[in-house]
Formats: structure tokens, sequence, C-alpha cells
């Protein structure tokens, strides 16, 4: 089988498609959940066989991996294979709309290899700073030049932790959105910032506060105490230079005076 990224969408933007990517944050999570659907109305079908029919068939019968490019998938075999994690794909209807949604959870340390966020963007900037997480994309969604059919993406963000900045188009009930069209998709990207609090994700960080507390603590009782004896060092020496000079004054007084 020749190398494809999901063939599914060719087929869906052969009568034009949407794609709505919704995804979760929780504090060690990434819920991820799109939905690549077609509009039935428009009653074309793909080497003469029902959209309706396609689409079951790829629920049922269609592997994708969640990693982009995985090195561990032979994409000319395709299929299902050993050592390689793949989309839970099932079928979407509602109302008119019709198509098929892929799931899957990924880790904070694993979802900027996201397939379908790869599809999209080249890339996925995650940065930490003191638990502040910034989410960033480049300004330039490649799908609408892979799919000429591919009318629009949604891309809606929920997440109960405490959002600091965005550049979303609407939010509305805790749910940042952001609308890639035909005729924004080459100047518009996603930054959304957020407060993880307390907890730390990142595999074996350093932690501060933990070396902080590790540190013997210093009372302040004894630190003053090594500041008085500091000073005290100072002056001594200081006394002790000064006899030094007056010593040495006094002997070479004396020898003047012997000559």
């Amino acid at each position: 089988m020749k190398k494809i990224v999901l063939c599914l969408i060719i087929m869906l933007c052969l009568t034009g498609c949407s794609i709505e990517y919704n995804i979760e944050i929780t504090k060690d999570d990434f819920n991820e959940s799109t939905t690549i659907m077609t509009d039935t109305r428009m009653t074309e079908t793909y080497q003469n066989e029902s959209l309706e029919n396609i689409l079951s068939k790829i629920s049922n019968n269609y592997y994708e991996p969640i990693y982009f490019n995985d090195e561990n998938y032979d994409y000319y075999v395709g299929g299902k294979q050993d050592n390689v994690v793949f989309y839970d794909i099932s079928p979407f209807q509602k109302d008119y709309l019709l198509g098929v949604n892929l799931k899957h959870n990924f880790k904070y340390n694993d979802i900027y290899r996201s397939n379908i966020i790869k599809n999209c963007f080249n890339e996925l900037s995650i940065q930490n700073s003191d638990n502040y997480i910034l989410l960033r994309t480049d300004n330039n969604c490649k799908a609408f030049r892979e799919y000429s059919l591919l009318e629009n993406i949604t891309i809606n963000i929920k997440t109960s932790l405490e959002v600091i900045a965005s550049n979303a188009d609407k939010v509305e009930n805790g749910i940042y959105t952001w609308v890639i069209t035909r005729e924004n998709y080459g100047n518009k990207s996603v930054h959304l910032t957020y407060n993880l609090g307390n907890n730390n994700i990142i595999d074996n960080p350093i932690d501060n506060d933990k070396e902080e507390e590790n540190k013997p603590d210093e009372k302040p009782q004894e630190s003053e105490e090594r500041i008085v004896n500091n000073k005290m060092n100072s002056l001594i020496i200081m006394i002790s230079f000064g006899i030094l000079i007056m010593v040495l004054t006094i002997v070479i007084k004396r020898k003047k005076t012997r000559l």
C-alpha cells in the first residue's frame, strides 16, 4: 500500500469536509477527540460506493497510528501491526453529518507527536515555566494545502485549569475555540497559556522547592552569631595591621636616630 496519512480525509474531501478537533486538558493528560465529517445531502459517491458504506468500512477495518510518522509502523503494508498504538476509531453521525471519530489519551510528554496535530501544523511548542504551560502552534495549517476540498477546521480546547491568556476566536462555557478556514489558514495559529498549579508533570523534574527543603534549616540565632564573629575577625585584623604599622614606624625612627 502506498504511504498515505489519514486517507479517510481524502475520501471525505471528495464531497467537501469539515474537521472538529476537541482536546480536554487536565494536569496530566491531553484527551484528544477528532471528528472528520461531511454533509450527506450532497449525495456523492466514491468509486460507485456510497459514503455511508465507505465510512462503515473505515470504522471497522482501518488503523491509524497515534504518532506522526511512527517509526514502528510500515505504511506501505498498512493494517494492524505489532508494537504500534492506534487511534480508537468509531463512526459518527449527527443529523445530516456523517463521518468518523478518532480518539486517544496523550500524556504531557507525547502530545507533540499527535498524528492529528502534525497533519495540521508543522510545529507544536510546549513550554513549562514555573508550572505555567504555554501551548503554541505555527501559523500555517498545512492540511488545507494537502486536501483541496477541506472547508474548515474547528479547534476546541477545554480545561478546568486556570487559563492565563489565549488568542482564541471565542470563549464560551470554559471552551476555547479557534476556527481555521481556507481564507485564514496561512496566518492562523493557536496560543494558550494556563496555570498548572502545584503539579509537576515532567519526568524527573528538578524541583527547586524540594532542593531548598532538603537543605538544613539555618537558625536566625546561628546566622547572627556568624555575622558578629565575622565582624570581630575583621576588627582584629585591622587592629593587628595598625599595631604592625606602629611597630615598623618606631623601628625606622630608632634606626634614623642612631645614624
